[in-house]
């Protein structure tokens, strides 16, 4: 089955709403932005001031994680109704750096992507194993097991606008790129694991990117294996110039 590539940018906690206006305009300038094969998870306060920009035409606009809390009491978080109130089409869920950092579990990750759904947001479902895990040669059991936790709770009808976006914790933020031939072992055990859960039809139409050091010289290495189908991006998205490199090679290999 044909999936058209996607190219995720996270851009994490830089850029206000300013900067992010300005560099889209940059960004337009140098590839074509309506080609609905960009998707750019910007700051919460970026969010609303992106989305409903008019020039921003087919970039789709997401949001880097939400509460698994409808509301209430809870100082610093946001809801998934408020990030599609403010114009997210998507959601990061269970990123390296929110499972790292802020301690969020399997179980927090399945309860986020039903709250996505919920609220018409499209999850994309980060999972990844250490540095350790992969010297112990516990990969893929630990793959399945973030899987098998976060999306235990979906029928096949979700599953459809479910992204998974394998990083590993190695590679994130350290330059240090998986090889492409290790990365789409991985994914291919992800689809199978998929097509276990969820059937074939469901396991050819999932997306599966690859995050971790990716940039514009080791993009196309990723992109032509066939069970990578895009990547999350983090710090190759934050300047204009290597982000629509990345952009121009994925287009050219997606003809």
């Amino acid at each position: 089955m044909d999936r058209p590539l996607k190219i995720i940018g996270n851009w994490k906690m830089h850029k206000t709403r300013s900067q992010a206006s300005e560099f889209i305009s940059q960004l337009s300038q140098k590839i074509d932005t309506a080609k609905n094969d960009i998707y750019l998870a910007v700051p919460a306060t970026a969010l609303a001031s992106c989305a409903f920009d008019p020039s921003l035409s087919g970039i789709q606009i997401g949001a880097q994680t939400i509460s698994e809390f409808d509301k209430g009491a809870f100082t610093g978080e946001i809801s998934a109704e408020m990030v599609k109130e403010a114009g997210a089409c998507f959601v990061i869920i269970g990123h390296s750096e929110r499972r790292t950092l802020f301690h969020e579990t399997s179980l927090v990750t399945s309860i986020k992507i039903k709250k996505a759904l919920e609220h018409g947001l499209s999850p994309i479902l980060c999972i990844g194993e250490s540095k350790a895990e992969k010297q112990e040669g516990i990969t893929a059991d630990i793959l399945k097991g973030q899987l098998r936790i976060a999306l235990s709770d979906l029928s096949k009808e979700e599953m459809k606008y479910v992204s998974i976006a394998y990083e590993p914790l190695w590679a994130v933020g350290t330059g240090l790129a998986a090889k492409a031939e290790d990365a789409q072992h991985v994914h291919k055990i992800c689809r199978e694991f998929i097509k276990d859960c969820f059937g074939e039809k469901i396991a050819q139409g999932v997306h599966l990117l690859y995050g971790g050091s990716v940039n514009d010289k080791n993009i196309a290495e990723f992109l032509k294996h066939e069970d990578i189908d895009g990547v999350l991006i983090g710090g190759a998205s934050l300047d204009v110039e290597p982000f629509a490199k990345i952009i121009t090679i994925s287009r050219d290999m997606n003809l």
